[in-house]
Formats: structure tokens, C-alpha cells, sequence
């Protein structure tokens, strides 16, 4: 019996071609051609003749455009809007390629969670036409997805509307500025499915948190061009205003806002400056909801700013019209601050607190030993508020306050110079460093004069359940310090304050127990509390579909490739195979284990994340990702079989990359 035809056709250099070629083969005449390479005139003849093609990228789907006879089947081994393209005429050939093939595909394969987000929010495709399969087992099971792709229907539909439709100026992922800190858990704490759209120096597309991707477009010629000639004329990019300038006049960028507008629930703008494609978004979905989530009131930050500037008026003429119209269109704003709110209400239709949340830090080192020189420390971007601070610090407090140890953290330190003895100068650090070095701090500082919005420092001082010192307008947005969480005084007064606080080891005891509690009490989710009601009022949460099922035998196939393993011990690369990027433990049997602080346990359906700190028996098949990233060996429990629910491995996964922490050392764990 003669095996069907079937062109396969694959990217140059494809790590998954030759593996798949060989699944295939004893089940199709295959034709692999690459395109790029072979001709159009060959892809469409060969096409034609196999009538059923299977694209692990999506580079030949221009050439197949208009073929209705074919059957077309999409296995990519992660979208092509993950790939860092740095001109956007490139981004937007794989974006549109890759679009029309999701779209008109009888099935699309996707590896993990990620990648069916990317392809349900981004190209709509519906999760009934996907199929999960772990790179791992996928050449077990595709045969049998090719010999289902034909009996399907061609598709003619694609994924409900309802996602959220945020835009930014700047990409957020791994940012720990405090406008990126927002927007990351901003977006979360509203519990929507959403699509962040931002502009960077090459594209992207990335996880932010469960349901919520980020997805960054290379920014023009031009738009690079005014900000060098910005640089050059005040010492300063202004990114933000260069992104509104260019925005409305970014082919890419306008059409990919107006795809998905016509499929969002509701647009959210963090900050004011992507407002220029409010017309795009009005063309493209008229009834769509608009909230501006305001950081700050950007026309008065900008002017305070902006003082002294060779083009001051100009800028800050321009950024109050780009805010006001974004004002006079928004159906609610979110204020982070009463004094953002007053500002905002004469013009807003609607006005709704979202003030910043906390994020509580994991457990620090032990309390510094009485008598042990105090550590005073400073949380800063390369704001120039935080910059005016710093130097207060060292030029005010370091030389009144020698004994004390005065350490600053973060973009702030980029623009100091000192040779003062007791003052360290962080840089910007890792975040799991970053927070290791505030978790010995004996009091934070605050002495911030300027700026708009809530000072998102003294969230992390919280987060740290660190006693504070601040200024009243550095205060701002966290009235908690006055029930004794931090203590606020003008700045004048700083020097006193602070050598009162240091005679009173009791009283910052107390601080720092408050500072916990407020931790405690003021997470993102109750913080977005009055934002959630108030949107949901005006876009009802829409009801988020199930995940695309499993492929038949993903499971078996999964095990498998995990039992062909020479040992127990896995190299790097078979993590990779395995679509695993970071180092994992995998408990089956019954087991009693004391994982060392900071390690992840995650329940196997994906769904709750544990930090062990104690002796415990866990919910069983259980994921565990050590602190170490050193650490690269897999455990599987005697006597038990791996169960299908290890699939949520890959729903899982990419979450635990994020989220965990490396503190506390790394133990052999017996199962």
C-alpha cells in the first residue's frame, strides 16, 4: 500500500526537521522543502501535489495563499513573534505570515500554554483547532494529528473577543522600575486575559503572568532618529514623547492595534503616550471601552521635569494635549494617588483608585547583632527626583551620620559619584540580590521632593517589612505609613529624624512589624479592588475558554522520551528537548521531603504554587524547581507510573521560571 503524500516544510536549520522526518516516514511520502530556498513556482507544484503540507514555520505560507484544495497543518516550535526582529517592515512580514497560516490551518500545535495564548489572543485561533504536545513527544504523536488534520472542517471561525487590549510606550518584562512593576502587576491584579502592546529596540513576545503576554514591535527609523537628536539636545531620550510622536505614523504598530482591537473587551493605556492610536482603536471597534491607568499626572511631571530644557514649553505643551485627549476619550481613569485623582476629576467622566500594591518579600537573612553599624538604605530608578534624593543622602545625611552604613540601589546610582567611607553604591542588581541587600537594611529612606504619582519605592519597602523614613510628598499614595509603618517628616527635619529613630531600636521594631502587616493586607488584588469593580462595570469580565486539549498518547509519549534518558541524570540539552529551561525534580512515589528555602512546589495541575520552608508531604506527581540553577538532575519516584497530569509541566512552567527564588542552598532530595 502506497503511503500518502506530504510536503513538509521547514526553516533552515529547523532542530526539529530530521526527528520528524523520520516519525513520518513510515506513514507518508514526505517532500521537505525549505522555503526561501525552493522557488514559489516549486512550493505551490509541490503543494498542490501532496495536498497536505505541515509548516514548522510559517515562511512558505505567502507562497500557499489562495490554494483552498490544501490542507495545512502548523507545528511551530514557538511563534514567530518571539523572534527579536529589529526592523519593523521584517516584524511585520512574520506577523502577517504567520496570522493568515494560524488562521486558516485545519490544526495548529502548539508546545505549551504560552504558545496557545499567543495564538488564541494574537491570531484568534479557537483552542478546539490546537492540540498541546510537548516538544518531547511530538514526533511520536504527529502521524497521527496529520491523519486527523483532513477530516476536519476548514476553519471558519476564530476565538471569542473579551481579552484586554493594554498598550505602553516601553516594554515591562524583567523591569524593576516602578512604572514596569505596575503595569506587570496591574494588568495581573485586574484578572483579565490581556495583550500588552509596547514599542522597543527589537520585537518580542513574552510572558508577563498567567494569561497576560507582552508583545513588543520594533520601533522605526525615525522614531530612533528623534531620540538621538532629543539626546543630543538635552542630555535626554525622552522615549516617551518620541513613542507618542511616531506612534500614529508606525504602519505595524497601527495595524496590529487595530487586529486586535476588533477582537478586545476593553483597551487599558498605561500611561498617556501610545494615546495618539486612539483613532485606530475607534475605527477598528467604535463601542470599545477605554480606562487610562495614570501613573501619573503626566502634563504637570513632565513640566516639573522638563525645566530648563532647551524645548521645555514644546514637550510639555505637547504631552498635555496628548493626556487630554486620552482624558477626554477614557470612560474611567485609574489614579494612583488622591492628589493624581483631584488633579484628574474636573476632565475625567470617571475617577477610580488604584493605588500601588505591595508584594511581600520572601524571609531575609537574620536581624543585624546589636551594636552592628545601622544600614540605612535607598530604592531608585534614574528619575531625577530619585537622582536630587540620593545626592541629599550623600551630600546631608552620610557626613552627619557616620557611624551609620548608607547604602543606595538601582539606576539612580548610575548618575552618583562619592568616595565617602560608609556609602555603598549597588547599581542595579538582580532582583533576587536586590532583595537579599534590603532584607538587611535597618531602616529605608525616602527623601523624594518630586515627581508625580505614588512613590512605588515604598512599596517595595513594605514588601521588604522594612520601617521607613520619608518625606510628605514622597508619602504620597501610602497614607498606611501614618498608622505607623513608616514615619514622615519634611525634609529639613531629616537629619533629627533619623538620629531619634536610630536611639529607638524598639520603635523600629514596631515599624517593621507594621510594615508586615500593611504587606500583609495591601497586595495587588485588594488594591485593584475599586478598579476591577468599576471596569467591570463597564466591560463585563469575559469567561476565559479551556486550554486546548492534549494531543491522544502526548502523555505516553512524554514518558517515554523521559525513559529513554541513559540515566537519571539529565544534561542541559535534554531539559531543553524536554521544553524545560530550568532544572526540575519531579515527584511520583510517596514522599516526605524538607526542600530547602526558596524552592518551588508546584501541585500538578498547574494551579497553586507552595514555597517549601518546612518538612512536608506533598500532593503527588508534584513539580519541584530548586533555588540552584546548578542543580541539573531529575528524580523520578520507584513504583509509580508518570501520570498524564505531568502535562501540566508545560502549563506550568513558565510561570515557576519567573516567580522563583534562589535563596537558601541546594539539597539532594531523596525520593
Amino acid at each position: 500500500m502506497n503511503s500518502p503524500p506530504l510536503l513538509l516544510l521547514a526553516a533552515p536549520g529547523s532542530p526539529q526537521a530530521l526527528a520528524l522526518l523520520r516519525a513520518l516516514a513510515p506513514h507518508w511520502q514526505t517532500t521537505t522543502l525549505l522555503p526561501g530556498v525552493a522557488s514559489a513556482a516549486t512550493l505551490r507544484e509541490a503543494a498542490t501535489a501532496a495536498g497536505l503540507v505541515l509548516h514548522l514555520a510559517a515562511d512558505g505560507a505567502p507562497v500557499l495563499e489562495g490554494l483552498s484544495s490544501l490542507v495545512e497543518v502548523y507545528a511551530p516550535a514557538a511563534s514567530a513573534l518571539c523572534e527579536p526582529w529589529a526592523e519593523p517592515e521584517a516584524w511585520t512580514a512574520a506577523w502577517r505570515a504567520e496570522g493568515a497560516l494560524a488562521r486558516r490551518a485545519r490544526l495548529v500545535v502548539v508546545p505549551d500554554t504560552f504558545a496557545a495564548l499567543v495564538m488564541r489572543l494574537v491570531h484568534g485561533v479557537p483552542p478546539a483547532r490546537m492540540r498541546m504536545v510537548p516538544p518531547a513527544a511530538l514526533a511520536a504523536v504527529l502521524p497521527e494529528l496529520l491523519a486527523l488534520a483532513p477530516d476536519l472542517p476548514p476553519p471558519d471561525d476564530v476565538s471569542p473577543a473579551g481579552f484586554t487590549l493594554a498598550l505602553n510606550d516601553y516594554p515591562v518584562a524583567g523591569r524593576p522600575s516602578g512604572g514596569a512593576v505596575r503595569v506587570r502587576e496591574g494588568l495581573a491584579a485586574l484578572e483579565r486575559e490581556a495583550v500588552l502592546l509596547t514599542l522597543g529596540a527589537v520585537s518580542g513576545c513574552v510572558p508577563l503572568s498567567p494569561g497576560i503576554l507582552q508583545l513588543t514591535l520594533p520601533k522605526t527609523a525615525a522614531q530612533r532618529a528623534l531620540e538621538a537628536d532629543l539626546q543630543a539636545l538635552g542630555g535626554d531620550a525622552l522615549e516617551d514623547i518620541a513613542a507618542a510622536l511616531h506612534a500614529a505614523t508606525h504602519p505595524a504598530l497601527v495595524a496590529l492595534a487595530a487586529d486586535l482591537a476588533a477582537r478586545a473587551g476593553l483597551a487599558v493605556f498605561e500611561h498617556c503616550f501610545l494615546a495618539p492610536l486612539l483613532p485606530v482603536l475607534r475605527r477598528a471597534a467604535p463601542a470599545l471601552p477605554v480606562v487610562y491607568d495614570a501613573h501619573n499626572h503626566e502634563a504637570a511631571l513632565k513640566r516639573e521635569l522638563l525645566r530648563g530644557h532647551p524645548a521645555a514649553d514644546l514637550l510639555a505643551d505637547f504631552t498635555e494635549a496628548v493626556e487630554q485627549a486620552l482624558l477626554a476619550e477614557a470612560a474611567l481613569v485609574l489614579a494612583c494617588s488622591e492628589g493624581d485623582a483631584e488633579a484628574f476629576r474636573p476632565r475625567a467622566r470617571a475617577v477610580a483608585m488604584m493605588p500601588h500594591g505591595v508584594t511581600a518579600a520572601p524571609p531575609g537573612p537574620p536581624a543585624p547583632q546589636a551594636g552592628a553599624a545601622p544600614r540605612l538604605g535607598f530604592l531608585g530608578s534614574a528619575h531625577p527626583p530619585n537622582l536630587l534624593a540620593a545626592r541629599f543622602i550623600l551630600e546631608e545625611l552620610a557626613p552627619a551620620l557616620p557611624d551609620a552604613c548608607f547604602e543606595i540601589a538601582g539606576g539612580v546610582c548610575g548618575g552618583l559619584h562619592t568616595a565617602a567611607p560608609n556609602v555603598v553604591l549597588h547599581g542595579v542588581l538582580p532582583a533576587d540580590t536586590l532583595s537579599a541587600v534590603m532584607a538587611g537594611w535597618t531602616l529605608a529612606l525616602n527623601p523624594v521632593q518630586g515627581g508625580g504619582g505614588a512613590s512605588l519605592k515604598l512599596s517595595d519597602y513594605l514588601g521588604h517589612g522594612l520601617p521607613s523614613l520619608s518625606t510628605p510628598h514622597a508619602a504620597r499614595g501610602f497614607p498606611v505609613l501614618a498608622e505607623g509603618a513608616g514615619q514622615v517628616v519634611p525634609l529639613a527635619e531629616f537629619p533629627a529624624a533619623l538620629r531619634l529613630l536610630l536611639r529607638s531600636p524598639q520603635r523600629l521594631r514596631l515599624m517593621a512589624r507594621a510594615a508586615r502587616d500593611t504587606a500583609a493586607a495591601l497586595g495587588w488584588p485588594q488594591a485593584a479592588a475599586a478598579a476591577r469593580q468599576a471596569i467591570a462595570r463597564l466591560a463585563p469580565p469575559p469567561t476565559a475558554p479551556a486550554p486546548p486539549p492534549a494531543a491522544a498518547g502526548a502523555a505516553e509519549a512524554l514518558a517515554a522520551a523521559l525513559d529513554e534518558a541513559p540515566s537519571i541524570r539529565l544534561a542541559a540539552a535534554q531539559h531543553a528537548a524536554l521544553g524545560v529551561d530550568r532544572p526540575f525534580v519531579v515527584l511520583l512515589g510517596e514522599a516526605e521531603i524538607a526542600p530547602p528555602p526558596g524552592t518551588v512546589l508546584l501541585r500538578h495541575d498547574g494551579s497553586h504554587a507552595m514555597r517549601g520552608d518546612q518538612r512536608l508531604r506533598v500532593p503527588l506527581p508534584t513539580l519541584l524547581l530548586p533555588p540552584d540553577p546548578a542543580c541539573t538532575a531529575l528524580w523520578l519516584g520507584r513504583g509509580a507510573s508518570i501520570s498524564p497530569s505531568l502535562l501540566a509541566l508545560a502549563d506550568s512552567l513558565f510561570i515557576s521560571v519567573k516567580n522563583i527564588s534562589s535563596n537558601g542552598e541546594t539539597s539532594s532530595i531523596q525520593v
